[in-house]
């Protein structure tokens, strides 16, 4: 990272930035990902899980803090990265839920947040990932993180622009049927697709980067 010099990242919202997972792993491109590995873990089985203890139960106290509020008291930080390689989900339960999300939104204009809404309905169970400890520890170093873990830790991923948007000409985890409801704003050309891309970015990489301070809890040296 020090002999890269300085990085360049856009903030998305937590729809936007799953889709990208989701799309790089479709497309079977691993990728690389920061996250805070000190919370929830099992070393032993290799396993990241926010119900692996039950604190709450232990100290009687109920731990509702949101992530904004981790990030302001610092009690996260990208102190790891390691590569996603995959994730498992219920296909039968993908396909019922897009059949009750499109039936209820009928004859509706659809729009990009319609799309992201259906991130939030993708029943994604756990991820793999390939971590650099050795292999005694997990699955001969490879290592499985909740969901929940994922939407709680997992906090930079390095995308492929050109792999996301071949992704987004057609999106492999929505039916043929159901994708051309999204045909006027995304899908089969590359120049729609990339106008997609970028409403999804928001255009962050127009605007001028701010640069963070050194004690920034996602400016923190990576260990691996």
């Amino acid at each position: 990272m020090q002999e890269k010099g300085n990085l360049i990242f856009s903030t998305v919202d937590k729809q936007t930035f799953k889709l990208f997972a989701i799309a790089m792993l479709y497309k079977n491109k691993s990728l690389w990902f920061a996250c805070d590995v000190d919370h929830f873990y099992n070393g032993k089985k290799g396993i990241w899980a926010n119900d692996l203890y039950d604190y709450e139960q232990f100290f009687n106290i109920k731990f509702e803090t949101d992530l904004s509020q981790h990030i302001e008291y610092r009690h996260v930080a990208t102190n790891h990265a390691m590569t996603l390689q995959g994730f498992d989900f219920d296909e039968k339960e993908w396909e019922k839920n897009q059949k009750e999300y499109f039936s209820k939104l009928k004859n509706k204009k659809l729009n990009l947040n319609d799309f992201k809404d259906l991130i939030d309905l993708f029943p994604i169970s756990k991820w793999n990932v390939e971590n650099s400890w050795g292999e005694k520890r997990g699955n001969k170093g490879f290592f499985v993180i909740s969901n929940q873990w994922f939407e709680s830790y997992v906090y930079e991923l390095v995308i492929s622009k050109k792999t996301i948007i071949e992704f987004l000409k057609n999106p492999n985890f929505l039916s043929k049927k159901d994708y051309v409801k999204f045909k006027d704003f995304s899908g089969n050309n590359k120049s729609k697709a990339e106008n997609f891309y970028n409403e999804l970015l928001g255009n962050t990489f127009n605007t001028k980067p701010i640069k963070l301070p050194i004690w920034s809890p996602f400016n923190k040296n990576l260990k691996g």
